[in-house]
């Protein structure tokens, strides 16, 4: 049992942890578009 345990884990969590850096990336992403250009000179 503890083995199966130990195979689910790394399995459910990153998969988590993947999406969760996306999807900070791309907010990241999105607020840096949504700012106003730097007007150039």
């Amino acid at each position: 049992m503890p083995q199966l345990n130990t195979t689910v884990w790394p399995t459910m969590i990153t998969p988590m942890l993947l999406t969760l850096f996306l999807i900070t990336q791309l907010k990241m992403l999105n607020t840096n578009y949504h700012l106003p250009p730097s007007p150039k000179p």
